[in-house]
């Protein structure tokens, strides 16, 4: 992972979503990791949480999300992404700069918890989830990673053709951590055992944080 991430998670319409997986898979995935500054490119299916689905790019930083490689390509569409993007339902898309980053891999189980800072406690959780959560949970057996990341609010909000096309503005989370491992019940019990509603809330997050468990569909890179 470079100094940025984008992070997609939506559902599909269903009497779309085999073509939708198609069009991940065969296409859209390829054409992102060969725009410069994309280095590779992950999809994920929910074990548990929502939506339903989870696409994460590793890109070299959050300024390639502005960038005329990259802004181009989402203004001049395929015709096939323009077939698909109406697919996409309760999208949350977001543009990350990495703030902490631990482990040393990728695995085939990912938790993703979406969670903001309450006001004025930022440093506090930021400080508590990079110091004292993310390197001792990825000692934890069946983890490899972890990261921290926090909203860049110019990639995230570029208003762009193919988000026209989805409908209109996507949800945006503010931050998210990642925790990555080999196994599904080594990663639920590391989500809830370090990061439980109520650590969250007495170390500075906001009410209402989403946890996600995601396996290992396909990944591509350069």
């Amino acid at each position: 992972m470079g100094t940025g991430a984008m992070l997609v998670w939506t559902d599909a319409e269903p009497k779309g979503e085999a073509e939708f997986n198609e069009w991940y898979n065969r296409q859209h995935s390829a054409e992102r990791v060969g725009i410069e500054g994309f280095e590779r490119a992950w999809r994920y299916r929910a074990i548990t949480g929502r939506p339903r689905y989870l696409a994460m790019y590793e890109i070299a930083s959050p300024a390639v999300m502005v960038s005329h490689a990259y802004t181009s390509v989402l203004d001049n569409p395929t015709a096939w992404t323009r077939h698909n993007m109406p697919s996409f339902k309760n999208t949350n898309r977001t543009v990350f700069a990495v703030a902490k980053r631990v482990g040393h891999g990728r695995g085939g189980v990912l938790a993703t918890l979406r969670l903001a800072p309450k006001p004025g406690q930022e440093a506090r959780l930021q400080a508590w989830l990079a110091v004292e959560v993310l390197p001792f949970a990825v000692k934890q057996p069946g983890l490899i990673g972890g990261a921290l990341l926090q909203v860049d609010r110019a990639g995230s909000d570029y208003g762009s053709l193919e988000r026209e096309i989805r409908g209109g503005k996507d949800a945006v989370a503010s931050w998210c951590v990642l925790l990555d491992g080999a196994d599904v019940e080594a990663v639920r019990r590391t989500a809830r055992e370090f990061l439980g509603r109520r650590a969250l809330a007495a170390n500075g997050a906001a009410a209402g944080a989403e946890l996600g468990l995601y396996r290992l569909l396909m990944g591509i890179w350069h």
